[in-house]
């Protein structure tokens, strides 16, 4: 793992994460907004960023205390196969950290939140509302992440049915703030996602 894949793999997701949307963008009927418009890279509300700088907080402290108190979980945090196993190899330097703010900014946070809230949760809850959509999008993302730490890490199946929950109430939360405090903006949940991922990453990476 080094600084400059990272980057380059951080790059490359995030363009292939955009390009789908951009794809849609291209073809749409609605001819009235721009590609930051379609995909909420619009200005949020204070509070939906005080909301959402709360919700990475619930988030990072249920995960770490889980890993303190559970060993599979700590396990699978710490398999080579993940990003803070291939962390935790490291020490703690420029580059170690270089790679844990580019990975959990941009690579995971700022990639998914397009794919997932900007573009599939926007065009879900427009074709079938606010509930419909809201839980189906969060239901997708968990289900994407209960199947990437079943193939990575051959996690047991509580273990990742642990993990989809996980995901799903944290996407389904994200979604609510987006859409309900946000005025569509996908930034608080950016906020979210790459602050909790960053302060998560550091403490299991290095800390335990």
């Amino acid at each position: 793992m080094s600084v400059i894949n990272t980057l380059l793999s951080s790059l490359l997701q995030v363009f292939v994460f955009t390009l789908i949307p951009f794809i849609f963008f291209l073809f749409r009927k609605n001819k009235s907004v721009n590609f930051y418009q379609y995909t909420g890279f619009t200005t949020p509300t204070a509070k939906s960023i005080y909301i959402g700088v709360g919700t990475s907080v619930f988030f990072v402290f249920t995960g770490v205390v889980l890993a303190l108190v559970n060993p599979g979980i700590r396990d699978i945090y710490l398999s080579e196969k993940t990003v803070t196993g291939q962390l935790h190899k490291l020490d703690i330097s420029i580059a170690s950290v270089t790679i844990l703010l580019c990975t959990a900014i941009f690579k995971t946070s700022l990639s998914e939140e397009i794919l997932f809230r900007g573009f599939i949760a926007r065009q879900l809850i427009k074709k079938s509302g606010f509930k419909s959509g809201n839980l189906m999008q969060a239901t997708i993302f968990g289900l994407v992440h209960f199947f990437l730490f079943r193939i990575q890490t051959e996690s047991s199946l509580s273990l990742c049915i642990f993990f989809f929950l996980f995901s799903f109430v944290a996407a389904l939360l994200i979604g609510y703030n987006m859409f309900k405090n946000a005025n569509g903006s996908i930034q608080p949940g950016w906020i979210s996602h790459g602050l909790g991922n960053t302060i998560s990453y550091f403490i299991v990476s290095f800390c335990i």
